[in-house]
């Protein structure tokens, strides 16, 4: 059975599901994608404080020790990396991180001037990587033209706060449904009280109770003009079933005299059936024949009021006429 209730509550409850799922959806990746954006600014900014670091002492380059540290390119910090690269792709310098391990080289890190990509760390550990060719300023004889840098560092972190993120957003929306389910809930349930209360009043309604009618005015307007169209199609039952009660009050006092005189009339032929003459007879026929036609009349009057068309249909006036007078005589 179709249900107005059940159906908004799962249409406008399949919705907001869908609009949070969605707004959810959306959120993580704004929020991956920011945080994605800040992990590889700060390689772009760790690579560039390196380039502004680097140098050239006697014919040898050199990238300040403290400027390593600070950068957190350290043998204490296992997270950063970085390795410098000569123009034929030789390891020139690493990071004390690295060891005397060296970064895996990018796909794209040899055709490419700068580039992002994803790669796998000394420690087996996913990773993000940065990369930029650069001279140091003052690299008079152009010894190290064209030298690359490549900056990486460990995603661990980010991965897991995309995953705390993620599972925030999931829990949050997931609350979100359930609540949103319990007011969406009482919401029809309240919204729906009007239509409750019409149905009640319409199932009141009974053949003797149709003047009581419907309360129109304390409903909402999207339901007045249903009430206002019943209350109309109840007055016309009453009227019709008023004219039903008149017409078979009329009908059964026409019908008392025309039988009470037919009784009386049977009534002495059959005690002195030896005074019962032929005009008593005829009287009775007479009687029979006003019923007759008040009988016609009575039909009349019910087609005419229930507003139903004549039917016509052709007769055979002799075969009728010489009916009655056989039957008369």
């Amino acid at each position: 059975m179709k249900s107005i209730r059940r159906q908004m509550a799962l249409s406008i409850g399949a919705t907001a599901a869908l609009l949070l799922v969605g707004g959810g959806a959306g959120l993580h990746l704004t929020l991956r994608e920011a945080l994605e954006r800040q992990f590889e600014n700060s390689l772009v900014t760790k690579a560039q404080a390196l380039v502004i670091a680097s140098e050239v002492d006697e014919g040898e380059f050199e990238i300040d020790l403290d400027i390593q540290a600070f950068a957190g390119f350290g043998s204490s910090s296992p997270g950063d990396y970085f390795e410098v690269f000569d123009r034929e792709g030789g390891p020139l310098m690493r990071s004390p991180s690295l060891g005397s391990s060296d970064l895996r080289v990018p796909e794209g890190f040899a055709g490419e001037e700068s580039g992002f990509d994803d790669i796998v760390l000394p420690d087996q550990v996913p990773g993000r990587a940065y990369w930029e060719t650069f001279t140091p300023s003052d690299d008079v004889e152009d010894r190290f033209s064209g030298i690359r840098i490549l900056v990486a560092s460990d995603t661990s972190q980010l991965r897991k706060t995309l995953r705390t993120v993620a599972f925030v957003i999931l829990a949050f929306g997931g609350g979100a449904i359930l609540a949103s389910l319990a007011v969406l809930s009482f919401v029809v349930r309240s919204a729906l009280k009007p239509v409750d209360r019409l149905s009640a009043d319409v199932q009141r309604i009974d053949a003797h109770r149709l003047s009581r009618g419907l309360e129109v005015d304390d409903l909402p307007v999207e339901l007045q003009g249903v009430a206002s169209k019943l209350n109309e199609l109840l007055a016309r039952l009453e009227k019709s079933f008023a004219r039903e009660r008149r017409f078979t009050s009329d009908a059964a006092h026409e019908l008392r005299t025309p039988l009470a005189e037919l009784r009386a009339m049977t009534e002495l032929g059959t005690r002195w059936p030896e005074e019962f003459t032929a005009e008593h007879g005829r009287e009775m026929l007479e009687v029979l024949a006003e019923l007759e036609a008040l009988l016609d009349t009575l039909s009349l009057l019910a087609r005419a009021e229930s507003e139903v068309e004549p039917h016509l249909e052709p007769v055979d006036l002799e075969a009728s006429v010489s009916e009655s007078l056989d039957r008369f005589g």
